[in-house]
This record gives structure tokens, sequence and C-alpha cells, in this order.
């Protein structure tokens, strides 16, 4: 059994019963508004990025992007075999941030 919060379980299951392709939507946040068109992002009324896409920012011709994420998974790996620059965080993952990651996802 896993330690995840009874909340979680809850709204899991939710997306579950929905299926999945209701499974990622951002408009179940409340105050959270993506303009696809427009690539704005705003929370609560107030801009907050502009969306960019991914050749925007990652280097071209680069020979290895790794996404590394968090959790059980991430125990035991050798993640400092990854180079500078190689590697996208996600989530928990931005703790190893001081490794001069690709990018940073949360």
């Amino acid at each position: 059994m896993s330690d995840r919060p009874l909340s979680r379980k809850l709204i899991r299951l939710g997306f579950q019963a929905l299926g999945r392709a209701r499974a990622h939507r951002q408009d179940i946040w409340p105050g959270l508004a993506i303009d696809r068109s427009s690539a704005e992002v705003k929370w609560r009324g107030r801009h907050l990025l502009h969306l960019q896409p991914s050749n925007a920012i990652l280097p071209e011709g680069l020979p290895l992007i790794a996404v590394v994420g968090s959790g059980p998974s991430l125990k035991g790996q050798r993640i400092e075999a990854l180079g500078d620059g190689t590697a996208i965080l996600c989530n928990g993952a931005a703790s190893l941030a001081g490794r001069s990651p690709l990018a940073v996802a949360v």
C-alpha cells in the first residue's frame, strides 16, 4: 500500500472513472486558463507565462535528453552519469537542479 494521502487516491479514482481523455485537463483547476491560440497562460486572470514550442527551448542536435522524475524509481539511479544540460527535471527531481539541468518542469 502506498503512503499517498486519501484525498489524492480519491482524485485519482475520479480521473480513472472519467476516462483517459479527461485525465490531464487544465480546465478543472479554478483560476487556470490556457489559451492555445495565443499561447498565453493566466492564473486567476493575471498573465503567468507564454507557452513555448519545444524547438524554442531544446538545443538543436542534442544527442541525449533525459526526463528525470521523482519517487522510488529515482532512488538508486546514477543520475550523476547524465551530463550537464541534458536533463529535464520533473516535480520532486527539481531538487537536483544544482546540476545545471536543461529544464525544470513542475
